[in-house]
């Protein structure tokens, strides 16, 4: 047993550092939301180093799990927020590769997209938002965007 302990003790620190990383990632995206709702374009020095922190803590921890599929949502909305889109886009598509059928990552991924102008890409990531989820938090807002365009 000690062997296999001490066999694994670096994997299991690994590990350890992964869910930390995570958790801090977590809690520093929460503070990053509040702070960007609360303070929008007036948002002050150091509220923008908490975010920029967050989107590092987010590329450390998708660098240790690349199918943190969370991390790359994550990123997604905080790069969006910034105005970051082609970053945001990025991070979004990395998500739907990890899993397809996700549909907050469509939802992003279409909101994205109509910024850019790319209006048929963003139906077909709405479509799929509403094919996935139809009753979630943003199924009447995507059936409006999709009667619109």
């Amino acid at each position: 047993m000690i062997a296999d302990a001490e066999a694994n003790a670096e994997a299991d620190a690994r590990f350890e550092e992964l869910v930390t990383s995570r958790n801090t990632c977590d809690g520093l995206v929460h503070a990053a939301k509040k702070t960007l709702e609360e303070a929008g374009e007036h948002a002050s020095a150091e509220e923008k180093a908490a975010i920029e922190a967050a989107i590092e803590r987010y590329y450390a921890a998708v660098e240790g799990d690349h199918n943190y599929i969370e991390g790359w949502m994550q990123l997604g909305c905080l790069h969006a927020e910034r105005r970051e889109l082609t970053a945001a886009l990025d991070a979004l598509e990395i998500a739907l590769d990890l899993h397809p059928e996700y549909p907050d990552a469509h939802w992003h991924a279409g909101n994205i997209l109509s910024q850019l102008g790319q209006t048929d890409k963003a139906r077909a990531h709405w479509e799929n938002y509403l094919r996935f989820d139809n009753r979630g938090p943003w199924a009447d807002q995507a059936r409006q965007r999709l009667a619109e365009n």
